[in-house]
Order: C-alpha cells, then structure tokens, then sequence
C-alpha cells in the first residue's frame, strides 16, 4: 500500500501541508520508530497535540506501530551486536521513548549473565590486547568496560580472573 492510497494527496505545485498522519507514516517508512519518538518527531513539527494522538492511534490501531514488537527486535539487535552490557542497551532503549519496564522484560527475554560476560570478554580482550590500551591496568580496564554498561560483578570476575586460562581473558 503507497501513502497516496490512504489519501496523502501530493499535488506538485498546491502541496499543503502533510497532515500527522501521513507525515508519521511518512517517518516509519524510513525505519521503526517508537510512538514516543514519532509523538516527538511530529510535535517539533508543530503538530496539535489533538493530531497527533489521532495519528499515532490510527497507526496502532493499522499496526505500523507497536511499541511492544520494537522493544523486543531491538533487545534482540543489541544482544546479538555486543560490545555494550546490558545497562548501556537499558539507557540507548529507554532514550528512545520505550517504557523502562517494557525495556527490562525485552531485554530479560534475550539478554542473560552468559551473555553479558560473553560481551564483555570479547571487549575485555580487545582492550587489552591491541592498540592504545593493550597493558592497561585492571583499574582502567573495570573503567573502560563500566562505562560500556556491563554488571560490575561480571566486569569485577574477568579482571581477578584475567591470567586463568579457565575463567580469564585467554581465550
């Protein structure tokens, strides 16, 4: 279905303004967005509030947007990309509008202790055997790997454990 078939008009030289709706469906075709960010992206846009509920409830109700699917698709993104801890996904999700709670139960559903100690060896190795910070000391290592979101306690088991072979960071 194109946007013109659900009315969006499009007269090349009369062009109003796009109403709420269209301009909305307009930003989901290029990626998912959140209700809360196209409620953000439409109000900078000086839409009434009034035409924006209206927008965003006539998109629910279409299904082209659900807050519930994209948390889930995106826990599932960030568990499956690494390099972040599960605190660091928490804020990025959060910061795009989705309810803290809904947040947990995604990432609960994809995101484990194993997980997150995976994510954070494979940082850890990386950090601490190449470039700049190859030799750093335990102490900015904790800070590199705590300021990328991971469980202190998981962050805390690989650095006493850095040189055993079992539990460390040799691989």
């Amino acid at each position: 279905m194109k946007l013109d078939d659900l009315g969006t008009g499009g007269g090349a030289k009369t062009r109003k303004r796009m109403n709420a709706f269209d301009k909305a469906a307009r930003l989901l075709t290029a990626r998912r967005h959140t209700g809360a960010e196209l409620r953000r992206k439409l109000a900078q846009r000086k839409y009434s509030s009034q035409e924006i509920k209206e927008a965003l409830k006539r998109l629910a109700e279409l299904g082209w947007i659900d807050d519930r699917t994209v948390a889930f698709d995106w826990a599932q993104e960030l568990a499956n990309r690494g390099g972040m801890g599960r605190l660091r996904a928490e804020q990025k999700l959060i910061r795009r509008g989705l309810p803290p709670e809904l947040v947990r139960e995604a990432l609960a559903s994809n995101w484990d202790d194993e997980v997150e100690r995976g994510h954070a060896l494979r940082v850890l190795v990386k950090l601490s055997a190449s470039g700049p910070s190859a030799g750093k000391k335990p102490g900015k290592l904790y800070q590199a790997l705590s300021r990328r979101g991971f469980d202190l306690g998981i962050i805390r088991d690989l650095l006493l454990n850095l040189d055993d072979p079992d539990h460390g960071c040799n691989e």
